[in-house]
């Protein structure tokens, strides 16, 4: 039950990673900047949240991903093994 729920936990990562990362900021950072580009009123502070969205889109998505990936392993209950030395 313990794999299955993280196997579920995953994909679950996976898949918000994609949404917010890529559909949320980085492709609504585009189509935020196009509108505020083509308004009648130029407003820098749109563009620059906008700018600041798809900059850090990537970042975004990786934090979810690497966050759902070690919930999913701590929760099948793996611990990091130590390096030996030789």
């Amino acid at each position: 039950m313990k794999k299955i729920f993280s196997i579920v936990f995953f994909l679950l990562g996976i898949v918000s990673a994609v949404y917010v990362g890529f559909y949320i900021m980085f492709v609504g950072g585009i189509v935020g900047l196009i509108d505020a580009v083509r308004a009648t009123t130029v407003d820098s502070y749109i563009i620059t949240i906008n700018i600041v969205k798809i900059i850090f889109a990537g970042f975004v998505g990786y934090s979810i991903f690497y966050l759902s990936a070690f919930i999913s392993t701590f929760i099948l209950g793996r611990k990091l093994r130590k390096r030996s030395s030789k």
